[in-house]
């Protein structure tokens, strides 16, 4: 039988159309469990009767008459109440409305009325009932968030038919109580305790099977691992060192390794992980590196295969993506399936069901915060895969033990030798065109050779917030000429790899860049030393140090330049300071945890690994560090009914 919190919305009656198109916007499996974890953010009080400016009332009234209106005017009803006569605007009158709203007809309204001059009027009431069913608008209204297409009393309705089906337990009725009351904070406690305990017994069972799962034993000679050390062009640093030492540790037990690699980018995060490749495969075991679009996947291949190629290396590398069609796809398929492809670079197509490998020993995922944990479990699953997972974003390690407690954390707390720290400036947007001719002049006179300029889709409708993309490239066009290049998500596959292409050059055209994404502008270009980030202070300080990592990697001075639009709250002002102030990725972490809460170090909330709805992991870090010790206890003893149930309650 399908568990209660797995039926889908679809069988609701009234869940079809716009209906069902709007819900799967904030619910993309249209289950009842993302329904029931949706809880409301407030309440409108509709229980008042009495009329005043800009107070809520439910009332009950007769139509006198109705004003039509003309071409754009608004349509006016004249209601006659207890408390005076009530006019009601609307600038758009249905059919529905002039049937409901005829002349004599007994109505009840629920909204906020406005004084205009003399008169209280009610602009498109958010609610109209016959009279006789006004009882059912005096009510403490829920008020969730929501998405286009999808308005409150839409969203009231499901929520109300999933929870009334729900069962009767402990837990159920916490969430039905907060649903109905969002301030109840009694409910909102417990629950918030109940959530972190589930995801800390989740993090417990994982450390609990990766024990018990025998995983590829890696303990080669370690000539292959040699030999591309002999070829490269600097030493290790000491982090470096320490990091492949404490991996290397682990792929030698029969043990599955399940370790995070943190570090600021361009500390050499992806060299350690090519190295441990490396080994996996000396020891007859193949590898796969997964990363979150092409354009990271082929920047991984292209450096790998160049390394392998100079410490002339036998291994064969297989580069997998969904860009792979027909014979070509069926080939790499097959090498990958022989054991022929000895490592395997690509995307989440390494996690579909037909890319099945021979022995998979190590499962490297980059940008592991793009991932959610099912994904990340998909690919090592496919064998006895120890698995590493990266990040550039550091983490507090008081968050890591929290968000990662099912890992092993290694960091690279240094940068490489001739690493110049980046400058950071702040701007207003009225310096935009000031900005704008002094990259000018320097990219002309060669003193800056490329740049990357960021703006973002700032709008919530993708169409309008790529127009204002569109808007700005064509000021940068006029600037730098055949110079500019555009990069953003809707462009065809074979037109992103040009610019990239040209602008990843040395030699080539494209000399600065705008890109719409910080996914599309993970490209490795040594001789970028500029980077203007626009709306700055709609990123989150992990997001904004890590586009600022992109830059000086060639061992040249560069320069961050932070625009914001001139109106900033305390915090984001607070946020761009600490940018300009240091580059310390980990400094900069703990005061993203201070500033936000968990917000968006480790993309945690962006990644579907830690979802939390009611937990907070700022402010709730001794909530979850007492949850950790209860859910070791649980697991040492075994799993209740009741504590499975809490697991299937939150999704685990």
């Amino acid at each position: 039988m399908i568990s209660a919190l797995e039926k889908s919305l679809k069988g609701l009656p009234f869940v079809k159309g716009i209906t069902a198109f709007a819900l799967r916007r904030l619910f993309p499996n249209m289950t009842y469990r993302e329904v029931m974890l949706h809880f409301p953010t407030r309440t409108i009080d509709r229980r008042s009767s009495l009329l005043g400016d800009g107070k809520i009332a439910t009332v009950a009234g007769k139509v006198l008459r109705i004003a039509a209106g003309f071409r754009r005017s608004p349509t006016k009803v004249i209601l006659e109440c207890e408390g005076g006569e009530l006019d009601l605007t609307f600038f758009t009158f249905s059919p529905y409305l002039k049937s409901l709203l005829s002349v004599g007809a007994e109505v009840a309204v629920s909204g906020e009325a406005k004084l205009f001059g003399k008169r209280l009027t009610m602009s498109h009431p958010d609610y109209i009932l016959p009279a006789r069913e006004i009882e059912k608008l005096r009510v403490l209204e829920p008020v969730y968030p929501l998405t286009e297409g999808l308005p409150n009393r839409t969203m009231r309705r499901v929520a109300g038919a999933v929870l009334s089906e729900l069962p009767k337990t402990d837990l159920f009725e916490l969430a039905r109580r907060l649903h109905a009351r969002p301030d109840d904070k009694e409910a909102r406690v417990k629950l918030a305790y109940a959530e972190a305990l589930a995801h800390q017994l989740s993090l417990a069972l994982a450390r609990d099977s990766a024990k018990k799962t025998a995983a590829a034993v890696i303990a080669p000679a370690g000539k292959f691992v040699a030999a591309a050390r002999g070829v490269l062009p600097f030493k290790l640093t000491k982090a470096q060192e320490k990091t492949l030492g404490e991996i290397m540790a682990d792929l030698a037990t029969t043990s599955r390794m399940t370790r995070l690699l943190q570090g600021d980018v361009g500390s050499g995060k992806t060299l350690v992980a090519e190295l441990a490749l490396l080994a996996c495969t000396e020891a007859g075991f193949q590898g796969a590196l997964m990363a979150p679009t092409e354009i990271l996947a082929q920047q991984h291949y292209d450096g790998f295969s160049a390394l392998m190629k100079e410490a002339k290396i036998p291994a064969g590398t297989v580069l997998f993506t969904s860009r792979d069609k027909g014979a070509a796809r069926r080939l790499k398929l097959e090498a990958i399936a022989s054991g022929e492809a000895k490592i395997v670079v690509g995307t989440h197509s390494l996690i579909e069901d037909e890319a099945e490998f021979k022995n998979l020993g190590l499962a490297v995922i980059d940008e592991q915060h793009k991932f959610g944990v099912r994904q990340r479990q998909r690919l090592y699953e496919k064998g006895p895969a120890n698995l590493l997972m990266m990040t550039a974003t550091p983490i507090p390690r008081s968050l890591a033990m929290t968000a990662f407690g099912d890992l092993e954390v290694s960091v690279i707390d240094e940068l490489p030798p001739g690493r110049i720290p980046q400058k950071t400036s702040v701007r207003s947007i009225k310096q935009l065109d000031e900005t704008i001719s002094d990259l000018c002049a320097k990219i002309k006179s060669g003193e800056i050779k490329k740049a990357y300029w960021v703006c973002p889709l700032v709008d919530e409708s993708e169409k309008l917030g790529l127009a204002a993309v569109n808007a700005r490239a064509e000021d940068l066009r006029r600037a730098f000429g055949s110079a500019f290049g555009l990069l953003h998500g809707r462009m065809k596959p074979e037109e992103k790899e040009r610019v990239i292409g040209s602008f990843a050059s040395p030699d080539g055209e494209v000399r600065v860049l705008l890109a719409t994404s910080v996914i599309e502008v993970g490209v490795d270009v040594p001789e970028a030393t500029v980077m203007v980030i626009e709306e700055a202070q709609r990123f989150g300080l992990a997001s904004l140090h890590q586009l600022r990592g992109r830059i000086g990697r060639g061992g040249e001075s560069s320069q961050c330049i932070l625009i914001h639009n001139g109106k900033l709250s305390e915090t984001a002002r607070a946020r761009l300071g600490i940018m300009a102030e240091t580059t310390d990725g980990f400094r900069i972490a703990e005061e993203d945890l201070r500033l936000r809460g968990e917000g968006d170090i480790a993309g945690v909330m962006q990644s579907g690994q830690m979802e939390f709805r009611l937990a907070n992991l700022g402010e709730d870090l001794p909530l979850f560090e007492r949850a950790r010790s209860e859910a070791e206890t649980i697991v040492a003893r075994g799993l209740s009914a009741t504590e499975a149930e809490l697991l299937s309650f939150f999704g685990y």
